[in-house]
């Protein structure tokens, strides 16, 4: 696990714990926005099979941003590049500020820049595609959890 001096949390674990024994802290709801579909499915059965409610899918931000005010989440998985206008770091940052909605990125994206315009949203983490299921429900449980004591 690495920890930036922002608070983000970048998970690099050497040797994941089957899922079945992590110990998740909630039913956190979960808005998953992914414009691949395979890629969504997989992230559903994954946050599935660890007992958090999936919310729904979006493939763009506009269509994110609707599902984020009917669904009221607590939690954002968002790709960074999305289908349509607008991308997911912009996604992020209206989630947060209008629905105060916790936000992991899930990106193959892992340069310089595009990890400072992320990290101005705070988010929780910044995965790199493709993510291990334990890093991604660590972040999930985490991501609740602040959402709790905030």
């Amino acid at each position: 696990m690495e920890l930036w001096a922002d608070g983000v949390v970048s998970l690099q674990t050497p040797r994941p714990a089957p899922v079945e024994q992590l110990q998740i802290m909630s039913r956190a709801k979960v808005l998953i926005i992914e414009d691949n579909a395979l890629v969504s499915v997989s992230l559903e059965d994954m946050l599935l099979s660890a007992g958090f409610e999936v919310v729904g899918t979006a493939e763009t931000a506009t269509e994110a941003l609707y599902l984020a005010e009917v669904t009221k989440p607590d939690v954002a998985i968002t790709d960074v590049r999305l289908a349509g206008r607008g991308d997911g770091i912009e996604a992020a940052t209206l989630l947060r500020d209008q629905l105060a909605v916790r936000v992991i990125f899930l990106t193959a994206f892992n340069d310089d820049v595009t990890r400072r315009r992320a990290a101005a949203v705070k988010p929780v983490a910044y995965l790199v595609k493709p993510v291990r299921p334990r890093d991604l429900i660590v972040a999930v449980d985490a991501a609740s959890c602040a959402k709790r004591t905030s």
